[in-house]
């Protein structure tokens, strides 16, 4: 890694440690690992900040910002990749690239409320590209879309006030209500499930933060024993957030969750009153009856039995409150949550081994948790490599003898060890819901596959029941089996992932496919993570070896669907 806390002394030396951070921020792009590749790149950004304005720091300058812009694209930061795109315009005015990127940048973010202007900057970026370099056919074609699209919003909204200026004369209605509801109407479709159980479900939930603008207005969706469900939107469309309520971080303001294994329900937390509280209140009123009965009356015995019967009472009270709860609980315990955020994963001690971090995750009925463990690292790919050539040293086996500390890893190698981790959780006995938020998030391309082809053991083997939350097709049309789309706080679509990306019905999703098509290697839905995926097909650690003999009892034969 560059060595950021050291300032240079010197045009040389800044130059040598920025080179060093494009360099490793290269190496983490070509991995996937985009959030780390960006910190480099600004790190040498920042290194750069006192140097003169030579045609090397220039150069170099312009080549940071350039390749910040990429990995900002590839993550959804796109406010963030358009400044980068702009900063290396800055530095080399006539640089293709920079434009290019800037306006695929643009395109997206012109999607987003509040940035309308923003499909004129993107078109203007695109001329300006192809007017620098004429034969470049992709700008050609982009440009070429993006012109096509905004020729029909034009075309549409001119026949719309069209339409409402000569209603104005004719007496007709300016808005049809019911047109605007067949328009919006949300189109669900069989996600094909068939008959596998269904394990939790959410009723018209309903949630908001603090009172404010609603984030979820009516959701529903079901969770079927080995059945992978996956869902999409456009970023804070509440899918993170969904999450949360089926976790049971928060509790919906209106509608119900329902886990079916316990027969558990959860309602808004504001229906539980505190147990404390209730007790506390019960007390108080017998103290106070008891005082009256003793004021009123010389018969004693009549006086204690009267308490005695509001001390059962109480108690009865309390005990269905805390058992309601324990229910609530017992639902929660079935729910595995493996969030993109990186919170839990910095809950974990640097100073653990690998091994205790997987291992303190297993049920007490496996007995050889070493061997489980190195099983488990074999089958995600966990590898080191020599910082110094790059060459992979080692195997999960010696990690594992040689007590590998969790601190001594790289962001993606944590990031592989705290999927695995939960995983782990998976194996108890019980079944269990695995909720996936962006799950293959900081892992390279040679990891993200193998990731999906556990994710797939534990559904076929375990029965897990899977709800897989990401914005990446690719990994929509390897990972899941059925597909729903959130839109403005609702299910505005759902069917069988060959369905919904094939052929979208609600204009929310097609919206959402064609815009994902049109970037680069978005045309065939799987791309190259989907021929990696099925070069695995026959890998030995991938086989269910890393799966505890004892819970291999679940089978989907004859209802699983070929994938």
């Amino acid at each position: 890694a560059c060595l950021l806390h050291m300032p240079p002394s010197s045009n040389e030396a800044a130059l040598e440690n920025a080179e060093n951070c494009r360099q490793v921020g290269n190496e983490l792009l070509g991995k996937g690992q985009y959030a780390e590749a960006c910190q480099q790149y600004d790190a040498g950004l920042v290194g750069l900040v006192r140097c003169d304005t030579s045609e090397a720091v220039v150069k170099l300058r312009s080549a940071l910002h350039l390749n910040a812009s990429l990995s900002n694209l590839k993550r959804g930061n796109l406010a963030s990749a358009v400044e980068h795109a702009s900063g290396a315009l800055a530095a080399d005015s006539k640089n293709v690239k920079a434009y290019y990127r800037r306006a695929l940048a643009r395109i997206r973010l012109a999607e987003q409320p509040g940035h309308d202007g923003e499909a004129a900057l993107a078109q203007a970026d695109f001329e300006r590209a192809l007017e620098l370099e004429p034969d470049n056919v992709e700008v050609r074609r982009e440009l070429r879309q993006l012109r096509d699209k905004r020729r029909g919003e034009r075309a549409d909204l001119d026949r719309r006030q069209k339409d409402n200026f000569k209603n104005i004369f004719s007496g007709k209605a300016i808005y049809d209500d019911h047109a605007s509801e067949q328009i919006q109407r949300a189109f669900l479709r069989d996600p094909g499930a068939g008959d596998r159980r269904l394990v939790l479900s959410a009723e018209q939930v309903q949630f908001s933060y603090n009172k404010g603008e609603p984030i979820l207005t009516g959701v529903d969706i079901q969770l079927h024993e080995g059945w992978c469900l996956g869902l999409v939107g456009m970023n804070a469309s509440g899918k993170t957030t969904l999450a949360r309520l089926l976790r049971g971080t928060y509790a919906p303001s209106a509608g119900k969750i329902r886990y079916d294994l316990d027969s558990a329900e959860q309602t808004p937390a504001s229906n539980f009153a505190s147990p404390t509280a209730v007790v506390a209140f019960c007390v108080l009123l017998l103290a106070l009856a008891g005082a009256q009965l003793f004021a009123a009356t010389e018969n004693m015995h009549l006086v204690w039995r009267a308490l005695g019967l509001g001390v059962v009472v109480v108690a009865c009270c309390a005990w269905k409150i805390l058992y309601t709860r324990r229910q609530i609980s017992l639902g929660k315990a079935l729910i595995v949550y493996l969030p993109s955020e990186v919170s839990d994963k910095e809950s974990i001690s640097d100073s653990k081994t690998i091994e205790s971090v997987i291992a303190e995750a297993l049920p007490k009925q496996v007995t050889d948790k070493r061997n489980q463990v190195i099983a488990m690292l074999r089958a995600g790919g966990f590898q080191m490599y020599n910082q110094q050539t790059g060459e992979p040293v080692g195997s999960p086996k010696e990690y594992v003898q040689d007590g590998l500390r969790f601190g001594h890893l790289s962001g993606g190698q944590k990031h592989l060890i705290y999927v695995l981790r939960c995983f782990a959780r998976c194996f108890h006995s019980r079944p269990c819901v695995l909720l996936c938020d962006e799950l293959l998030g900081g892992l390279d391309a040679v990891r993200q596959p193998r990731v999906l082809r556990m994710l797939k053991t534990l559904k076929l083997e375990l029965g897990i029941s899977l709800l897989y939350i990401g914005t990446d097709l690719h990994q929509m049309r390897v990972a899941t089996d059925a597909l729903a789309v959130l839109h403005e706080g609702k299910i505005c679509e759902l069917g069988t992932t060959l369905d919904v990306l094939e052929d979208p019905k609600h204009p929310a999703s097609k919206d959402y496919v064609l815009q994902y098509r049109s970037l680069p290697g978005g045309h065939k839905l799987g791309g190259k993570l989907a021929e990696n995926y099925e070069s695995l097909l026959g890998d030995e650690a991938l086989d269910d070896s890393w799966i505890p003999g004892h819970l291999k009892t679940f089978r989907t034969d004859g209802l699983d669907q070929k994938k």
